[in-house]
């Protein structure tokens, strides 16, 4: 899986176009193939988690025909607010989840190429490159959300949400859906700290999971979709080239850059080598799956031991457990980190022999390194040292 470097101008109206049934109105209850046979999930007020997550061959199958790269994410989106008696706005809006959190601390799973996110109405874990798993594996995913003073942005006792099954093509926007299922139980309506779960290890017929496909015809927006992290000689070359631009124009201006390693660093190791660490890649060498971290106040071992306190108190899953305990145990392998450093600082680094690439949040428009705008979309996708032996 050799780096791509996507940059997508997309422009035009979103256009949506429902083509199937809403099965929970209908009655007829189906689960597609790509949606697991088997999960339990739940959304506490600072975490968004799954657990025994579960594909067969035949799902297993129906990814590796995609003619596409199929991203599957476990999507909570928000429900939203009923107008008040006067048929007015309501203060609260459940519909806006930035008006209870700030954002995302931090992802753990096993997921292959396994990410999270926050939109405006919906958290997601999933993994993008669907066509990694494996089936009749257990796989599990905790979000943790970084929460507005509950004092003065309270959840409403009534709070509730959708679970949604979603499969997309990953960077044509960010995973943008092409299928996603709707699990209902009882009508589409989920309540905070109480975990839901379906069990069915057939394709059809499943009780609990409605589906609706759509297809997409264009964008609202003119917007570039950068993804950095995965590389061949290329793409090395380019970055290298972007960095060396930046260091020309200015040797003394900050910049924000992902740096990827061919190897695998100790926390001591790269709080030696890195200063102004915001975020750090990491898991247990040599299995499949990822943390992505913050890091607070430059502490990178205080901020994943902290991380590993949260997976244990939360108690997800047995593989998140066991994660959290070897990451305290010190087995635990960073592949990429989140900087903040000058031009030349981040130079330096490039020649550090276990840095495989150094890539700049930037743009390069007409030679000159500028900050990125407003209309570009940075993913970072960093591949683990060990992918090659089928490690993601």
């Amino acid at each position: 899986m050799k780096k791509k470097w996507y940059c997508i101008a997309l422009s035009l109206l979103l256009v949506v176009f429902m083509v199937g049934t809403a099965f929970a109105s209908t009655g007829t209850n189906w689960r597609s193939p790509y949606t697991p046979y088997k999960c339990t999930y739940a959304m506490t007020d600072y975490s968004w988690s799954i657990s025994n997550v579960k594909w067969n061959s035949e799902s297993v199958s129906w990814y590796n025909a995609c003619s596409y790269r199929p991203a599957w994410e476990a999507e909570t989106r928000s429900i939203p607010d009923p107008e008040d008696e006067n048929g007015e706005d309501p203060l609260f809006n459940y519909g806006d989840y930035w008006d209870r959190y700030n954002g995302v601390i931090s992802v753990s799973s096993n997921l292959p190429n396994a990410y999270g996110e926050m939109d405006a109405d919906d958290f997601s874990v999933g993994c993008n490159n669907a066509k990694n798993l494996v089936a009749e594996t257990n796989y599990s995913a905790s979000l943790q959300l970084y929460r507005k003073d509950p004092s003065i942005y309270p959840i409403p006792s009534d709070f509730r949400y959708r679970f949604e099954s979603e499969v997309g093509e990953w960077m044509l926007y960010d995973a943008f859906p092409v299928y996603y299922q709707v699990h209902h139980e009882p009508q589409d309506e989920k309540r905070i700290n109480t975990s839901y779960s379906w069990n069915d290890p057939t394709s059809t017929p499943i009780n609990a999971v409605g589906g609706v496909q759509t297809t997409t015809a264009a964008v609202e927006e003119e917007i570039s979709v950068v993804a950095i992290g995965e590389y061949d000689s290329s793409s090395i070359a380019k970055a290298d080239e972007k960095l060396q631009q930046a260091v020309a124009q200015s040797e003394e201006q900050a910049y924000r850059a992902l740096v990827v390693f061919d190897e695998y660093l100790s926390p001591d190791d790269v709080a030696e080598q890195f200063e102004n660490v915001e975020a750090v890649y990491c898991w247990v060498p040599g299995e499949t799956g990822r943390s992505i971290i913050a890091v607070k106040d430059g502490d990178v071992e205080a901020s994943i031991l902290e991380h590993a306190d949260f997976l244990e108190e939360e108690d997800v899953s047995d593989e998140l457990t066991e994660i959290a305990q070897q990451y305290k145990n010190g087995n635990i392998g960073i592949f990429a980190v989140r900087v903040s450093e000058t031009a030349q600082e981040l130079a330096s680094a490039r020649d550090l022999s276990f840095v495989k690439a150094v890539d700049l949040h930037a743009d390069v428009q007409e030679g000159v390194v500028t900050a990125v705008s407003g209309n570009t979309k940075i993913i970072e996708v960093p591949e683990k040292p060990d992918k090659d032996f089928g490690v993601y």
